[in-house]
């Protein structure tokens, strides 16, 4: 029923229509949630869902490092948001057949070490209007979507997906139909795709090796473009109101949005029908944008209507643990991202096989990233990553 209001009110720009739906859900959730927090221990409503997602993470322990990474992001994206302000864009829409796109895709998923054409093949890609990820060891599918104005939105959604892919093929075969065979929490597979999407897939070291065979495999599509202009073009850093629309270094204000406003719903402070005219002040104060609209505004995620409840905080978890996987990996094996501008993509993509993939779900995500980086949960190494990425790409 919930989930039914909100596509009319989406569709209608009409919060109202929501909400009564939404007042209803939210305080059956908020039953549930007294239930389960009975049976597994935990200090607050909101970690009782949570816990489903990411088991035993804490809202306390979220709200520390997120008013950490909130306070500390804001100053960036305005610095780097104004320098992005020059940057050419013009040519990321230029047109390119879906059959070239797919072909792309494909290449860009073998090189990570996902593979679907050979023989030997445990993977398969198709197409959907949302892209996911489904299976795991010998049998892992991802869909994507395709649009001809926007080859980098498959490109980079393909690269995404692969992350996931190779993270579900790679688990510990010994667990395999095990619940120990599967990852640990949504933020720890979230950091996988994050990982091969951007801190891979964006980096200057991959496009010095993939810049040539993506121009061959474009048709000289691109070939007026250098290839700084195409590494700042899908690097740039622009606040935008929709969360799936964000770059790397803005993404992350959009989650912090919407996980400030689900715990203030469960602690009591605030409303349902509050909702509209707080989304839109935080993204004034956070991100700098103006909300015009209910559509492009608190009804643009599905995810409350779902009753996905402490589902947003783990796709920033998986930035986070990603920029703390890539400071472990870089003290281990200082070179990898020279392998990577050389094509050699599988050094450390096996290192993630060895010291994140096959530890399945052997340990709760805070004790995990503690095992593979030495580290609690820290905004550090992500702040770290964006400022000395950003620094060297726009000065």
């Amino acid at each position: 029923m919930a989930t039914t209001a909100w596509k009319r009110a989406k569709e209608t720009n009409n919060w109202k229509l929501f909400e009564s739906e939404l007042i209803t859900l939210l305080d059956i959730s908020k039953n549930v949630a007294e239930k389960i927090k009975e049976g597994i221990g935990a200090k607050c409503q909101l970690d009782a869902f949570m816990d489903d997602w990411e088991p035993r993470m804490t809202t306390e322990s979220i709200s520390e490092v997120f008013l950490d990474l909130r306070k500390r992001l804001i100053p960036l994206v305005k610095k780097y948001g104004a320098i992005c302000e020059n940057v050419r864009t013009d040519f990321k829409k230029r047109k390119v057949p879906t059959s070239i796109q797919r072909k792309i895709v494909t290449d860009l998923a073998r090189v990570m070490g996902y593979d679907t054409t050979s023989e030997n093949a445990g993977g398969r890609i198709d197409e959907s209007e949302h892209p996911f990820t489904t299976g795991y060891y010998d049998d892992v599918r991802f869909t994507i979507q395709y649009s001809e104005d926007d080859v980098f939105r498959a490109m980079f959604g393909g690269l995404h997906e692969t992350g996931h892919a190779i993270h579900n093929q790679n688990q510990n075969p010994e667990w395999k139909w095990m619940k120990l065979g599967k990852s640990c929490g949504s933020g720890i597979s979230e950091s996988q795709s994050r990982f091969v999407e951007n801190i891979i897939g964006r980096s200057p070291e991959f496009w010095e090796f993939y810049y040539p065979r993506f121009i061959e495999h474009t048709n000289g599509i691109f070939k007026d473009i250098s290839q700084q202009e195409l590494l700042q073009a899908i690097n740039l850093v622009e606040p935008s109101k929709i969360r799936v629309l964000a770059d790397e270094m803005t993404y992350a204000l959009h989650i912090i949005i919407r996980f400030e406003i689900e715990k203030d719903l469960f602690d009591g402070k605030i409303d349902v029908s509050d909702i509209p005219e707080i989304w839109n002040e935080k993204y004034r104060r956070y991100l700098g944008v103006d909300i015009e609209t209910d559509t492009e505004g608190a009804l643009q995620d599905v995810h409350w209507a779902w009753a996905y409840w402490g589902y947003f905080p783990t796709y920033t978890l998986g930035n986070l643990y990603a920029a703390m996987i890539r400071e472990k990996m870089t003290a281990d094996i200082p070179e990898w991202k020279t392998h990577v501008a050389e094509g050699n993509i599988s050094i450390p993509v096996q290192w993630l096989v060895e010291n994140v993939h096959r530890k399945s779900n052997l340990l709760d995500p805070s004790e995990m990233i503690i095992e593979i980086t030495g580290k609690s949960l820290t905004a550090d190494p992500f702040i770290e990553y964006l400022d000395t990425k950003y620094s060297a790409l726009f000065g």
